[in-house]
């Protein structure tokens, strides 16, 4: 893109980070997300969930967490789709009390899951 003069953008970035998630190369679409940022690119509410998707599935919900709480620093809101992938999540790993918790909370913050 850079010998076309052709700047990425964050559907791009998107693109890009969905694609490594697919095939398990959840590190390297992490890194996309710093670098997005270094390049002028804001990452957007579904930058976050295709990532937090991606941690999900991979079984890291520590590093998931660590994603939601960059994603209130960058003013970014949790929608219905970020809090269901993290209680499907948490199912997964059989955490049904942090699950049920964030469903509530999910519910308070007027989500419909």
């Amino acid at each position: 893109m850079p010998v076309f003069k052709s700047v990425p953008d964050v559907y791009t970035y998107c693109t890009l980070m969905d694609g490594l998630c697919k095939e398990d190369r959840i590190d390297e679409a992490v890194a996309l997300l710093d670098e997005m940022q270094i390049e002028g690119c804001f990452p957007s509410l579904v930058t976050f969930n295709i990532l937090i998707n991606g941690l999900c599935k991979k079984g890291d919900l520590a590093r998931a967490a660590k994603l939601v709480d960059n994603m209130f620093l960058k003013g970014c809101v949790p929608n219905e789709v970020t809090y269901n992938t993290l209680i499907h999540g948490l199912c997964l790993k059989g955490k049904l009390d942090k699950a049920t918790s964030l469903l509530d909370r999910m519910l308070l913050n007027k989500c419909i899951p």
